[in-house]
């Protein structure tokens, strides 16, 4: 099914940051009533972005993540 509201989070070297930010943006949408997806974009991080990422998403059907 097509989700109503897709949100798009760009992300490059913020291993620091990244997970206080993605919670905070998921608890908002898991509180909604309406289909939702979250996705985060990495492109050519060299820090450990991708690990807290994977470990944020792992279990959630509504997150994806693309690492180009």
């Amino acid at each position: 099914m097509k989700p109503y509201l897709s949100v798009i989070i760009p992300a490059y070297n913020e291993e620091k940051r990244i997970g206080q930010t993605l919670t905070a943006v998921y608890t908002y949408l898991a509180a909604q009533s309406y289909t939702w997806e979250l996705l985060i974009v990495l492109d050519g991080v060299t820090d450990n972005t991708v690990s807290v990422v994977e470990k944020f998403a792992n279990g959630k059907e509504n997150i994806r993540w693309i690492d180009r």
